[in-house]
This record gives C-alpha cells, structure tokens and sequence, in this order.
C-alpha cells in the first residue's frame, strides 16, 4: 500500500510539471507519451514483484522497493531542473500564452540591436 501511495503521489506531481514544459503545439503527444510511460512498467513490475515474492518473503520485497523509491527520491531532489520546475499553474502551456517572465526576456532580447538611427525629416 505504501508503495503504492508513494508512486500515486509522484504521478500527481511530476504529470503537471512534464505538461506545464511542453509546447502547446504537442500537448496531446506529450501527455500520451507520459500516459504510455507511467502505465507500462506498472504491467512489467507487478508480475515481477508477485514472482518474486512467490520465490521469497513479501518483506524482503517491500523493502527492496523501498530502498529503490528512496534512492529515486533523493535523486530527483538533487536534479536541478526538479529543483527549478515551476507549478503548473503559474505556466498556462496548456493555453499557449508564454510565462510572464518568457514575455520579458523576449521583449527586451527583440529590443536588442534592432534600433536604427532615426533619418531627420
């Protein structure tokens, strides 16, 4: 159950983050791909684990994924484009507008070497 909860809780969490980084144009895409990555290695692992634990004890299994959730978690705390990422709610890439702050680099990087000298009338 815990383990079960835990991997509920990273899908809640890093779903919103992948989706708030793509571009609006492959939102569709992204999210299937992200569907299809999440799904998957749950077919994979429960018959794994239920072998597994038909071939030892469930407490040996239980802590081995365990171990493995906890080294994944400090690893994901350490990665800095984690540590950077943004709440989707403050990123609408769903509505294709930019972040405030993208709008502002934009501006002021069009600005740049584009002023002419104004020719007297």
């Amino acid at each position: 159950m815990v383990v079960g909860i835990g991997s509920g809780l990273f899908g809640t969490h890093i779903g919103p983050l992948i989706l708030a980084g793509a571009p609006a144009s492959h939102l569709a895409r992204v999210q299937s791909v992200l569907v299809l990555a999440q799904g998957v290695p749950l077919l994979l692992t429960n018959n794994a684990l239920g072998t597994l634990t038909d071939a030892t004890a469930a407490s040996t299994i239980l802590v081995g994924c365990a171990v493995g959730l906890t080294v994944a978690a400090v690893l994901a705390s350490t990665s800095p484009t984690l540590r950077r990422a943004e709440p989707a709610r403050n990123r609408p890439a769903a509505t294709g507008q930019p972040h405030a702050g993208d709008v502002r680099a934009a501006v002021r990087s069009a600005g740049r070497g584009r002023r002419r000298a104004r020719r007297p009338p």
